[in-house]
């Protein structure tokens, strides 16, 4: 049965015409390629990888002839150009103006650091004058009979002379 099939085939393939025998052919590897391929892919036929060859190809001939800046490329692409240099504008004016802020950020925060040491220094000076004035109050509560001395407890002698 299988070679009467097979006989019954070949027939018919001697009786048709080479075209459709071709055609037939395509369309039985074109439904293969699609089985092949998953979902939301479209598949890449010849033709598709000729045309976009020669798409670059003419794109890599008209910048080498310098085609690409005549008056007729600039206004059949306009929109993009100006997009484009709009896009370029905007990030260098970003870059600027993120840069001038880093440096005011930074200005800022030494400012920070110099106003809480002098605000360190400050305290520290309030306490040493709290701390003088509460002994002068204490010495004067009691009436005592203490004053400030005017020379210092310990003479220092530089090489034996006073």
């Amino acid at each position: 049965m299988v070679e009467e099939n097979n006989i019954e085939e070949i027939e018919e393939v001697e009786k048709s015409n080479p075209e459709e025998i071709n055609i037939s052919t395509k369309e039985e590897i074109n439904k293969e390629e699609n089985s092949n391929i998953s979902d939301g892919e479209e598949p890449i036929t010849e033709k598709k990888r000729i045309g976009l060859l020669k798409g670059i190809w003419t794109l890599i001939r008209i910048f080498f002839n310098g085609k690409i800046l005549s008056i007729d490329f600039i206004i059949k692409h306009w929109i993009t150009i100006s997009t484009i240099i709009f896009v370029v504008l905007f990030y260098i004016s970003n870059r600027y103006i993120n840069q001038i802020n880093a440096a005011e950020i930074k200005k800022t925060e030494r400012k920070i650091t110099e106003a809480r040491y002098r605000a360190l220094e400050m305290s520290s000076r309030l306490k040493k004058i709290q701390c003088s004035d509460s002994i002068i109050k204490y010495i004067d509560k009691y009436n005592l009979e203490l004053e400030f001395p005017t020379q210092p407890p310990y003479i220092i002698d530089e090489d034996g002379k006073k």
